[in-house]
């Protein structure tokens, strides 16, 4: 690895969490399956098939949210962008809920993340994210009609 590598890449503390947050949006997903199978066994025969489906389909749809939101803050906190910071801040935050295993480790989290190599990251990653909306801005056409060809 080049220096340059070297300080692009995240914290190891960083990058623990973004793995956390990938398996928990796996277990979102197989936690949808089980719910899957297990109403399609447990519910009785007579119940119309449109109410297994209706509930079904909100199991699904909610976990398809929630997986993408759990992906969208690991890719997130690798970058170093701020919005999965505060997503990450705000999981730890309703984390403390949990007691006692989830509030032990919500509390390490939340410790971490206001670390002040942590903080330094996010702030790296908020300096390439307006350096990278500047760039796009840059790019778009101003508003109007189209110019003629010259």
């Amino acid at each position: 690895m080049t220096q340059q590598e070297v300080e692009e890449a995240p914290p190891a503390g960083v990058r623990i969490l973004a793995i956390l947050y990938m398996i928990g949006g796996i277990m979102w997903i197989v936690d949808a399956f089980i719910y899957t199978f297990y109403m399609m066994s447990l519910i009785p025969h007579n119940v119309p098939l449109y109410h297994l489906m209706a509930n079904t389909v909100c199991c699904w749809i909610g976990t398809i949210i929630l997986t993408g939101l759990y992906f969208g803050i690991a890719g997130g906190l690798l970058k170093g962008f701020p919005g999965a910071w505060m997503w990450a801040l705000i999981f730890a935050i309703v984390g403390l809920i949990n007691v006692p295993i989830g509030t032990i480790i919500s509390i390490v989290v939340l410790i971490y993340l206001f670390t002040p190599n942590v903080r330094e990251w996010f702030r790296k990653g908020a300096e390439k994210e307006k350096k990278m909306i500047e760039d796009m801005q840059r790019r778009q056409q101003p508003p109007g009609p189209p110019k003629p060809p010259e």
